[in-house]
């Protein structure tokens, strides 16, 4: 499944998991995981 939610998000800058979705969400759309599943498919 690749790098973890909260890896990648510390990896960019972000404090926590919860700060990156949050972002992340408001930017494209959809959370990681929403984005994670729709791309695998």
């Amino acid at each position: 499944m690749g790098e973890s939610i909260a890896n990648i998000g510390f990896s960019v800058g972000y404090e926590s998991e919860a700060a990156f979705s949050t972002a992340f969400r408001r930017k494209v759309g959809c959370t990681p995981m929403q984005h994670r599943r729709l791309v695998a498919t």
